[in-house]
């Protein structure tokens, strides 16, 4: 059976394609072939510090890993806090989102109470002086109380007022512990740590993840640039309907030109006009795979000749909310069409799809000019013509992952 990821099919015929897992929420981005939506992390090993005294230290600088400290406690027992920032007040008015993994040693002396993540406030000029996490608004942070390990985070948008009590572009963390030892010092321990503007958490990256090593092929021979896509709020690859794309490298689809192929994607759609794309190659008759008409969910695969649409084989979707898997392969001069595994047609009588230069782009979510609204987690192009029991098997694969 075709796995989900990295099967034999893919090994051995996918001459172009991708796999974006599932979204950050779904806590599925390990996969290897997506690393994470391109983003930049501003999180440096130099941390500004205020509060009650205490100190940081790094732990391991290619996970961006702290010992957070905590001292000097007030009275014998007492209690003691201490903020542990980064500026982003050059970002004014920039979503932001801090991310991190908290990890409460048991062999911190005192009693836990609990660390907040977010923006801190000015209760004076705007700098960091008696800077205070805890001040902020409840909407500016985000408090963990409980001891178990665990990734949090915060999003919000980075403010710059310099005024008492509000919140003023410095992002980090402030530690309350109780019941220590004076002078003795309390820590807990942080690790990933991600400032990324962002309105949402990202992947943990230590640097800059670019347009380029978000996106991985599974055939291994190109890099995927998704500078042309949009990404939701899980960090999952979205198409947007107005002018996002994904545009195949010219030698991903070489192969296909007279020769046998299989196009396989897991779709969902999300716009509501008629002309939503999913595969194109722009050749000198304009073959494409779409939606026709969202509302009555006729899906088409065509040839534009001399700019008279020629429909092929025409389906119905079994809903355009849902995701569902569509197949399309050539057999030598036949075109057949596949949705959930099912056949719904084959035409004959195709000739050559014929791919004269590089500059007849073979694109996912476009065709001239019509773009797809939706999502598309998942696409391949084979080099070869996938039998029905493999593609079969294909979307059995992917029936559980995405309740097809």
């Amino acid at each position: 059976m075709a796995s989900e990821i990295g099967g034999s099919l893919i090994e051995s015929s996918v001459v172009f394609g991708y796999d974006t897992g599932y979204g950050v929420a779904d806590n599925h981005t390990a996969t290897r072939f997506y690393p994470g939506e391109p983003t930049t992390n501003y999180v440096t090993q130099s941390i500004l510090e205020n509060g009650w005294s205490g100190s940081s230290s790094s732990i391991d600088s290619d996970t961006n890993s702290f010992q957070f400290n905590v001292s000097n406690f007030n009275g014998s027992p007492g209690a003691g806090w201490r903020s542990f920032m980064w500026d982003m007040r050059a970002h004014t008015g920039s979503a932001v989102t801090i991310s991190a993994t908290i990890e409460i040693p048991d062999n911190s002396p005192g009693d836990w109470a609990w660390v907040m993540i977010g923006q801190a406030n000015s209760r004076s000029d705007g700098t960091t002086t008696a800077t205070y996490l805890g001040y902020s608004t409840a909407s500016e942070r985000y408090q963990k109380t409980t001891k178990n390990t665990e990734r949090i985070s915060w999003s919000g948008t980075i403010g710059n007022t310099g005024t008492a009590n509000q919140p003023n572009g410095i992002i980090g963390f402030t530690v309350w512990y109780n019941n220590g030892t004076t002078n003795t010092n309390s820590f807990i321990k942080v690790s990933n740590v991600q400032i990324e503007k962002k309105s949402h958490a990202t992947p943990f990256v230590n640097g800059t993840r670019s347009n380029t090593a978000g996106l991985i092929d599974l055939a291994r021979a190109s890099n995927i640039d998704t500078s042309s896509m949009s990404f939701d709020s899980t960090g999952q690859l979205q198409f947007d309907g107005t002018d996002d794309k994904i545009t195949l490298p010219a030698n991903s689809y070489a192969k296909i030109g007279i020769n046998d192929f299989t196009f396989e994607a897991i779709v969902k759609n999300t716009k509501t006009s008629s002309y939503n794309h999913f595969f194109s190659i722009k050749d000198q008759y304009h073959f494409a795979i779409k939606l026709q008409n969202t509302s009555t969910r006729n899906m088409y695969v065509y040839r534009d000749s001399s700019l008279s649409t020629f429909s092929a084989i025409t389906a119905q979707l079994p809903s355009t909310t849902d995701y569902y898997y569509i197949a399309c392969k050539r057999q030598g001069d036949d075109l057949e069409l596949f949705i959930n595994g099912e056949s719904k047609g084959t035409k004959s009588g195709w000739g050559e799809i014929l791919i004269q230069n590089d500059s007849y782009a073979t694109v996912i979510g476009n065709h001239v000019g019509e773009y797809n609204g939706g999502f598309i987690p998942v696409m391949k192009l084979h080099g070869l013509s996938l039998s029905d029991d493999e593609i079969k098997e294909n979307y059995k694969s992917y029936k559980n992952r995405f309740n097809l």
